[in-house]
């Protein structure tokens, strides 16, 4: 595995959690590369010739590359339509300037009205959900619903369930219980004490408390004493 971070998903999820997916994958036999840069990919009789910086070769059957993805958006340049890293929408999904036009899904940038915030998410279950709204909103434009959600998103990874909620990458963090136990959620804070996003492993419960205090701005301190009481090993801040 090869990554210009000095840790897997270390932009989104921090540097500190990052490390503890990397020991992770260490443990799985997977061979790491962090904080390295990929110079050039090269096909071979046996499969491909992977180009470090500094000239490092990797050899391997075949490679799997992760470039990202942008908002297609360029059609709609001139169109009239506000763009602002997607479509800019209300409340209601609906296009700013264009009450007619509805946004759903990875293009759809809304403004959420509990939060405060101008929000667009990558993910089906987001364009599900707005899709119901949109289509309520169509169908009575007299009684519009505002779409509001907390950010969520998963992946099983060996044998780890790994489910995020929130907005997750800052670096005030509060870690419950311990990855050597293979059961731990990690506690996001920003601008103040509540907890805004939260990271969960192999713990079901965990995800339930998280995901409801993140909707409800619950105190972080009084979501981790919650959490501890439910068997966690440690709570332990971030250093």
């Amino acid at each position: 595995m090869v990554d210009p971070f000095p840790a897997p998903m270390s932009r989104v999820l921090n540097a500190e959690v990052g490390q503890i997916f990397s020991r992770k994958y260490a443990q799985e036999g997977v061979e790491e590369y962090f904080g390295r840069t990929v110079e050039g990919v090269e096909q071979t009789a046996d499969g491909v010739r992977v180009v470090l910086d500094g000239g490092e070769i990797i050899e391997a059957d075949a490679a799997l590359v992760g470039i990202g993805a942008v908002v297609n958006t360029e059609w709609l340049e001139g169109s009239g339509i506000e763009l602002d890293n997607g479509v800019t929408c209300d409340s209601g999904l609906r296009a700013i300037g264009h009450p007619e036009i509805f946004a759903v899904g990875d293009i759809a940038r809304w403004a959420s009205a509990s939060r405060n915030v101008s929000l667009r998410l990558e993910h089906w279950t987001n364009a599900v959900d707005q899709a119901r709204v949109v289509a309520h909103n169509i169908v009575h434009p007299d009684d519009c619903e505002d779409y509001d959600t907390t950010e969520y998103v998963w992946s099983d990874q060996y044998d780890w369930k790994i489910q995020v909620v929130g907005r997750t990458g800052a670096d005030d963090i509060v870690i419950i219980g311990s990855e050597e136990d293979q059961r731990f959620a990690v506690l996001y804070s920003e601008s103040d004490d509540s907890l805004t996003g939260a990271l969960v492993v192999n713990w079901p419960r965990a995800l339930v408390s998280t995901r409801r205090a993140v909707a409800t701005r619950t105190d972080r301190a009084e979501v981790a004493a919650r959490l501890t009481g439910d068997g966690a090993r440690s709570v332990t801040p971030a250093v």
